[in-house]
């Protein structure tokens, strides 16, 4: 019996995890007529949502090694770049344009304080890989 509790329960987040998605997915749906613009738009605001879902992770554990190795400016940076991507992500009210030089920028000023503080070891070269893909 508890089994079946278990399924029910579960059909009920993932049915609700999937109604949510879609209303969210709805507003940046593109057809076989939608111009490239709109898949422009489409695609940036997916590759932000899962940098700010999946970025929280990263984000919380960069900022407590941060602090623990003694760089507290750091770690207001990485909260201050993580706080961008979700602004640029769900800020719709901002042009398209602006939103993405400002996520690109993140990327890349990212990317370019983490090489010059932890040198080719660190995380800055992923993240500046990271942003040729997402300029192309």
């Amino acid at each position: 019996m508890s089994s079946a509790k278990e399924k029910k329960l579960l059909n009920q987040w993932t049915s609700s995890f999937r109604i949510f998605f879609d209303r969210l997915l709805a507003k940046y749906a593109v057809s076989e007529d939608s111009t490239l613009k709109d898949w422009q738009i489409t695609i940036f605001f997916l590759i932000f949502l899962c940098a700010s879902v999946l970025g929280v992770f990263t984000c919380l554990t960069s900022v407590f090694l941060t602090i623990k190795l003694g760089k507290y400016y750091i770690a207001a940076f990485y909260s201050v770049v993580y706080l961008t991507f979700v602004f640029v992500t769900f800020g719709r009210f901002i042009p398209f344009r602006t939103r993405a030089w400002i996520g690109t920028g993140s990327f890349y000023i990212l990317g370019l304080i983490n090489l010059l503080k932890f040198g080719p070891v660190g995380s800055g070269r992923i993240w500046l890989s990271h942003l040729q893909l997402l300029r192309a």
